[in-house]
């Protein structure tokens, strides 16, 4: 019997031993929460906390030292709407480890919004629109995804003077995805912060996104796509590989090679972005059909209204790969009346206007006598009627090289002086007759040393 008690006893007291450090380790409940009918939350502080956490409706750290939130003023100043709300409490030290049981409380807001609520908020484009509010300083617009179910807000909150805010150059939206929008109004508080109406309504809206257009990828293994708005790189999806091409192109083949892929098909993908990497465009999908191909040989010629064909074989598999060639077009020239390579005819031919004789020569005259004189000569010739006039040249060389020309008016002149000639040069004289701008031709030549 002795030996049972004894037992009994160590086991008692083990027990008692054993329990002390668990007991010691519980954490206690934050003494003295409550709220006041005026929603006034209050606490006694707790042994050891050095600060606490108030998260919720509204998240954030109250002041450690008064342990007095008021509730109704936190809601307004979050934009809450009318209801039940929850919160939670725990006290912590000064790196945020939890020291308390957490405290789950609750409480009923009405809200008693200075300003009205914005009216007819909307999408216009880009630009996210609503109806002003009298006494608005500004408004507070706050960005949701919406995924045709329920909304969730991004976390993206702007602030606008006017009654609009654009949207067209926020990086963080993509286009293509849709978005909702929500703005209040607010005005100055007394508590420093904003007085808030009630929210708008949730207004959704697709930011307008379009594919790449004219994605294609040639047998030999060249992708290529045109330039789309606004987009500063691109970005190329290749099976498991990714990267950044340099302009409006890449080489998949070569690209394949480098990474060791095996001939098959590829899906690959291209998409639009902007500096930041923010998707402007759909992500555009094409197939390829990976091989490494030869320099290909032309197999059909194309014609002027007939795709011709390109071969390639596969260097790793064998395969035949085709590929088309453009039609090469009718080549017409400026107006020719039939194509210079096949002979068809050019529907767009135009007769050209006739061109108009050229003027009949007027009647050639002679020259008669050359007269010298003092650095002067004076030339006679054959009168000729109907002519305009008459055209005299005259050069220190006998084949007329640096010619000079005196042009003389009226058909019944018959002599001419030159003046300013070198003193002692003989010179070469020849004459022509004109009418408008047709001329007779020259004369036989004459020449005289002048005094």
């Amino acid at each position: 019997m002795k030996k049972v008690l004894s037992f009994m006893l160590s086991l008692l007291m083990i027990t008692t031993v054993f329990a002390l450090p668990f007991t010691a380790l519980a954490k206690e409940d934050i003494p003295n929460v409550q709220i006041s009918s005026e929603n006034i939350l209050t606490w006694d502080a707790f042994d050891g906390a050095t600060r606490y956490w108030i998260s919720g409706a509204f998240t954030f750290e109250p002041d450690p030292n008064t342990r007095t939130v008021d509730l109704n003023q936190k809601a307004q100043e979050n934009g809450l709407q009318s209801g039940t709300y929850s919160f939670t409490l725990v006290a912590c030290d000064s790196s945020w480890n939890n020291l308390s049981n957490t405290y789950n409380g609750s409480f009923t807001y009405t809200a008693t919004n200075v300003l009205e609520a914005p009216t007819n908020p909307r999408w216009d484009g880009l630009v996210a629109k609503w109806n002003a509010v009298e006494n608005a300083d500004y408004y507070s617009i706050r960005i949701y995804s919406y995924d045709g179910n329920s909304y969730a807000y991004l976390g993206y909150s702007y602030t606008s003077d006017e009654t609009y805010y654009d949207f067209s150059s926020n990086v963080n939206l993509y286009k293509g995805r849709t978005y909702a929008f929500r703005v209040y109004a607010c005005a100055n508080s007394v508590y420093g912060a904003s007085d808030l109406s009630a929210y708008s309504g949730n207004t959704e809206g697709w930011l307008d996104k379009n594919e790449i257009k004219n994605v294609k990828i040639s047998a030999n293994g060249i992708m290529s796509w045109d330039a789309y708005e606004g987009a500063a790189k691109y970005w190329i999806r290749f099976g498991s590989d990714a990267f950044e091409p340099t302009g409006l192109s890449a080489n998949l083949t070569e690209r394949a090679e480098n990474i060791g892929l095996s001939c098959g098909t590829y899906n690959v993908s291209v998409v639009a972005c902007n500096e930041s990497w923010g998707d402007l465009s759909d992500q555009t999908f094409v197939t390829f059909n990976l091989h490494y191909p030869n320099d290909g040989v032309i197999t059909t010629a194309a014609t002027c209204t007939e795709k011709g064909v390109k071969t390639y074989t596969c260097t790793k598999c064998g395969e035949e790969l085709t590929e088309d060639i453009e039609p090469l077009g009718h080549d017409f020239g400026d107006n020719e009346k039939v194509c210079k390579i096949c002979g068809a005819e050019n529907p767009d031919y135009k007769e050209p206007a006739p061109i108009a004789p050229a003027p009949k020569a007027p009647a050639k005259t002679k020259l008669t006598k050359l007269v010298a004189g003092s650095k002067r000569m004076t030339v006679k010739w054959a009168k000729k009627k109907g002519v305009s006039g008459y055209i005299i040249q005259y050069s220190l060389k006998k084949n007329m090289k640096g010619a000079k020309y005196k042009k003389v008016k009226g058909a019944s002149k018959s002599k001419a002086v030159i003046k300013k000639l070198k003193k002692g040069k003989r010179y070469y004289v020849r004459i022509r007759t004109y009418k408008g701008t047709a001329k007779s031709k020259w004369s036989a030549k004459k020449s005289i040393k002048v005094k």
